[in-house]
């Protein structure tokens, strides 16, 4: 994946898509597999804001049974099974537990109901590739066998569980990167740290876009029939557009918080807390996460996402101590490693807090009302939902071409197995058995998936199995040239948090080693490698 410039291709895309997060990339994606010649720009690096920012779930819509809308569950269905198709390698199911005791609409009755029904439902709507772990079948759990996963709640007045499965995604930026290779490899042009700062008009349907290439600093244009705004939490931004029409205008932020902690809990199962009293409680969840938990999560409303957050410490100790209630154990309550902050979309007509103000749905706005419909505001809230959205918005600005589904084709995101992962990983340790550890392995095969012959063919050539096992300095050390020469890495922060260790501590040594790495393959001065670690312990926002 070969960083675009304008030189580098001479006719004008079709499409421009601003934005390199989960929507932006697939829309990318499945803009080029409809043939589409699509550029997809980054004022940041990729993936860099809400999209790797969450609890890592990809939700199955069993929650929308409660309200009677079985048009967002049949949605969530189809989504997560996608998510299992395109990412084998990456989602695995997530089973999820909330503890039972009362009766009527909150029992286990309710809930054997509510099992059965999406049960049919996933029936119906799941063929072909959406069958993928169709066996994972919701359940109900007696207090014993809850008990079993979750000793603390032996103390609790509870009668059971209710289990069923969502996805879990085990690393979201590796998502929209093998998105954005995949777009690349069929010809899109794609980059980050171009920003978009102006987008006006060349005649009736022709729209001009000012970037500022932020490495070379300096600006140039772009000329297109189509633009998608994939902007997340910027979508208020006004790029020389006009007024923002109403619909954006009335629209708010809500700033979600999750802890990222040491594993709170031995099952690798998500729990369901609730917390507060009977008139005004909700649920937290912990979801496992490798070595980890993600608790989560705290809602407040947010005036501007790369504004200074004063009050930050103190709303992760108020949250902190809000799971610790949540979570009665004999043992302190732990201090978190670090915090998933990320925005959504609200509407300020809801309720009075913040969590009941986030917008439910994705909204597509026109950004010029009135005109013909080429500038469109996605304006996307669910993960989970990406590739919907994206579909819908490309056949918003491009009504008159036939669009057929990332299912339809049978080409993957690059990375992804077509065959079963854990059969392909247990080959690739037998191949490569002479040079890497077995938990090497597995630990590059999450991230690259198939790519990992593509990587080893760098090393084999160098390096024969007599020599031994890589240690582990000299496999980052590798990996690191890997992603800059395919993965457009420029700061050590690119390489660290969204490519190989994303909410993973390191020790200082392989830090400072991967430091020197990209110091040597990206020319950097003394002083520029300094200013990469300093760079690297910012607060996302001042960076």
């Amino acid at each position: 994946m070969k960083r675009y410039t304008p030189d580098a291709q001479s006719n004008p895309p079709q499409l421009v898509v601003v934005g390199g997060g989960i929507h932006g990339a697939a829309l990318a994606y499945t803009a080029v597999l409809n043939g589409l010649h699509t550029v997809l720009l980054e004022r940041d690096d990729f993936t860099n804001h809400a999209s790797a920012n969450s609890q890592k779930v990809i939700h199955g819509g069993l929650r929308y049974l409660q309200t009677l809308d079985l048009k967002r569950v049949v949605e969530s269905i189809r989504e997560r099974q996608r998510f299992y198709h395109l990412f084998s390698h990456l989602i695995k199911p997530l089973p999820c537990v909330l503890p039972t005791s009362g009766y009527g609409t909150k029992g286990n009755a309710a809930f054997r109901l509510a099992f059965l029904v999406y049960q049919i439902i996933c029936q119906l709507t799941c063929r072909g590739p959406l069958r993928k772990n169709l066996n994972h079948r919701p359940r109900l759990l007696g207090k014993k066998e809850l008990v079993e996963l979750f000793p603390h709640l032996a103390r609790e007045q509870v009668r059971g569980a209710a289990l069923w499965y969502d996805g879990l995604c085990l690393e979201p930026e590796r998502v929209v990167i093998s998105l954005l290779k995949a777009a690349a490899m069929r010809g899109a042009g794609v980059a980050n740290y171009a920003e978009v700062v102006e987008i006006g008009r060349s005649g009736q349907r022709q729209l001009v876009l000012t970037v500022n290439d932020r490495l070379k600093k300096q600006r140039y244009q772009l000329i297109t029939q189509k633009v998608a705004l994939c902007t997340g939490a910027f979508f208020k931004e006004e790029l020389g557009c006009g007024p923002l029409p109403g619909e954006l205008a009335e629209l708010t932020l809500i700033r979600g918080m999750n802890l990222l902690l040491p594993q709170l809990y031995a099952a690798q199962t998500s729990l369901a807390s609730r917390v507060g009293n009977k008139t005004a409680s909700r649920f937290l969840f912990t979801v496992p996460w490798k070595e980890y938990s993600i608790a989560g999560t705290h809602w407040e409303h947010c005036a501007d996402p790369r504004a200074p957050w004063p009050e930050k410490k103190q709303a992760v100790e108020a949250f902190r101590a809000l799971l610790a209630e949540a979570t009665p154990d004999s043992r302190p309550f732990p201090a978190p490693h670090t915090e998933h902050l990320g925005c959504v979309p609200g509407n300020p007509s809801g309720r009075g807090n913040a969590a009941d103000q986030i917008l439910g749905h994705f909204r597509l706005v026109d950004r010029e009302p009135g005109k013909s419909g080429d500038l469109l505001q996605v304006v996307g809230v669910k993960f989970t939902t990406a590739f919907d959205v994206a579909s819908k918005a490309l056949q918003r600005l491009f009504p008159d071409k036939y669009l057929r589904d990332t299912l339809d084709f049978p080409a993957l995101p690059s990375g992804s197995p077509t065959g079963d992962p854990a059969a392909l990983l247990v080959e690739y340790q037998r191949r490569y058995q002479g040079w890497l550890k077995p938990e090497q392995l597995e630990k590059i095969f999450q991230l690259l998936g198939d790519e990992l012959p593509a990587f080893m063919d760098r090393i084999l050539p160098v390096r024969s199995p007599d020599q031994g096992q890589l240690k582990e300095t000299e496999l980052y050390r590798r990996l690191a040239t890997f992603c800059v020469d395919e993965e457009m890495v420029f700061h050590l922060d690119d390489l660290i948090s969204r490519r190989l260790f994303a909410d993973t501590p390191l020790p200082a040594e392989l830090l400072n080693s991967l430091a020197d790495c990209l110091t040597e393959l990206l020319a950097w001065s003394p002083e520029q490698r300094a200013a990469e670690l300093v760079r690297l312990r910012q607060p996302e926002g001042e960076r």
